[in-house]
């Protein structure tokens, strides 16, 4: 596997991780405070540990758009995918 494979395998592994931990972590605390706090904050944590992280990472994708869809990699990408 070229280090480029393990670097793209370990990102994707660390967003699972990410998500998983921060999930958990947003149930426990549900179950552990009365039920109105539990779902405020819940959700606090969804938003800010989940969401939000989610959210920064597909602007960076969008701001660099131009620079993918310049590569021939996104365009057989794009035609492999397009609908038949």
């Amino acid at each position: 596997m070229s280090r480029r494979n393990g670097l793209v395998a370990y990102v994707w592994a660390v967003w699972a991780y990410r998500i998983v931990l921060f999930t958990s972590i947003a149930i426990m605390v549900y179950h552990y405070f009365f039920k109105l706090l539990g779902i405020a904050l819940f959700l606090v944590e969804i938003v800010f540990f989940v969401c939000l992280p989610i959210g920064r990472e597909l602007e960076g994708w969008w701001s660099r758009r131009a620079l993918y869809a310049s590569t021939r990699r996104f365009a057989l990408m794009m035609e492999v995918g397009r609908p038949a």
